[in-house]
């Protein structure tokens, strides 16, 4: 489970403009069925389609959001359509 979780799900249902990735690098107990380990490793092995025209949104600890918003583009991404939150 995550924040908003049904939420995004739902949009992701609803809008195939939107496409929703959840990494998680806890949670083994086997109940998770996001993608497993860090989010940073598993980007640059994604086959990103159009990531020029892409709107990135990163959420979540200080560090990962650092390391990912530094990551995008040079997978691509331009940092005018990376938007962040931390907590």
């Amino acid at each position: 489970n995550y924040l908003y979780g049904k939420e995004l799900e739902a949009t992701a249902a609803e809008n195939p403009n939107f496409k929703l990735h959840t990494t998680s690098s806890e949670g083994e107990d086997g109940t998770w069925m996001g993608n497993k380990g860090f989010v940073q490793d598993l980007l640059r092995k994604h086959p990103f389609q159009e990531q020029e025209k892409t709107l990135a949104y990163i959420c979540g600890i200080p560090q990962m959001v650092k390391e990912v918003k530094e990551l995008l583009p040079s997978l691509g991404f331009k940092k005018e359509h990376i938007k962040t939150e931390q907590w």
